[in-house]
């Protein structure tokens, strides 16, 4: 069998001397591709920074405050050891009606708002919840679910 150079044949790359080798990986490399192969990569790419982006933690993601005032409602989902509200915006004397969505079926799950001293109760979902608070004072409020404490939402009083 003349001619043979490898088990790969006469053109793979890895059956030529260093100079063959060279001069055809500079042609494969510089070889168009084509309009299918570059959509097929971009959309390939975009999925995947999509895919790493959407776990829910971690992300770089900015979400704007809720702002509410006196006699608003706000409601916060708590889904996937997670609340969907992370900044709610209030002013002082506002009085305002927290409505917890618990969407987690097997999971407990409850409200409490730390400087105030009140919460809902700790409950399976899924079910909904209410707490009314009066703001009396400017500053910093956090709420948290005392079972997973990694749930946590600051509520801004001005």
């Amino acid at each position: 069998m003349g001619g043979h150079c490898g088990p790969r044949g006469p053109s793979h790359p890895s059956s030529l001397d260093g100079t063959a080798r060279r001069k055809e990986l500079s042609a494969l490399m510089n070889r168009p591709v084509s309009l299918a192969r570059s959509v097929a990569l971009v959309l390939a790419l975009t999925i995947l920074m999509a895919a790493c982006g959407s776990d829910g933690g971690g992300s770089d993601e900015t979400v704007e405050p809720i702002t509410v005032t006196d006699g608003d409602t706000v409601t916060i989902v708590s889904k996937g050891v997670a609340f969907d509200v992370a900044e709610i915006e209030a002013g002082v004397g506002d009085s305002i009606t927290f409505v917890h969505d618990h969407q987690d079926g097997n999971l407990p799950h409850n409200i409490r708002i730390n400087e105030l001293d009140v919460q809902t109760d700790v409950v399976t979902g899924p079910t909904t919840q209410t707490l009314d608070v009066t703001f009396d004072e400017a500053g910093s409020y956090t709420f948290v679910c005392i079972v997973h404490p990694q749930m946590t939402g600051t509520i801004f009083v001005e």
